[in-house]
C-alpha cells in the first residue's frame, strides 16, 4: 500500500553527506551538507541559518556519476528551517526551482545509481 505524502512530491534518498556551497540572497557563501536528495529538493544541514522559508538560494553541488564529476548549480527555495539543538545545526528543507533538463536527467541517474548500490 502506498501512503500519500503531502509534504514531498518525490521520495528522498539518504546521502552520506554531500558537501555543497550555498549562496544566500545577500550573496554570502556558506558551506553546507546535503543529507538527503530527491529530483525536486533536498535537506541541507549548516552551522549557519541560510535564510527563512520562502527565501531563494543557489546551491552548488558536485556529484560523481559513472566516474565523472558533475557540478550542479541549483536555484532553490527554502521551504522550512529547524534548529537541531543537539548537533547545533540548522536543518533546511529546500525545493529546486528552474532545474534545466540536463541537470534533471543527471540527478535522476544519480538517485537511481544510489538506490541500486
Amino acid at each position: 500500500m502506498q501512503v500519500e505524502n503531502k509534504l514531498r512530491a518525490a521520495q528522498r534518498y539518504f546521502l552520506m553527506g554531500a558537501d555543497c556551497i550555498v549562496e544566500t540572497k545577500s550573496e554570502k557563501h556558506f558551506g553546507a551538507r546535503i543529507v538527503d536528495l530527491s529530483i525536486n529538493g533536498a535537506q541541507v544541514y549548516s552551522k549557519n541559518q541560510l535564510g527563512s522559508s520562502g527565501d531563494i538560494i543557489e546551491v552548488y553541488l558536485r556529484l560523481n556519476l559513472g566516474e565523472e564529476d558533475h557540478v550542479f548549480s541549483l536555484k532553490s527555495v527554502i521551504t522550512n528551517v529547524r534548529m537541531d539543538k543537539g548537533f547545533k545545526l540548522f536543518k533546511h528543507g529546500i525545493k529546486f526551482i528552474e532545474v534545466d533538463h540536463k541537470a534533471e536527467i543527471l540527478l535522476k541517474n544519480y538517485i537511481y545509481k544510489s538506490m541500486t548500490e
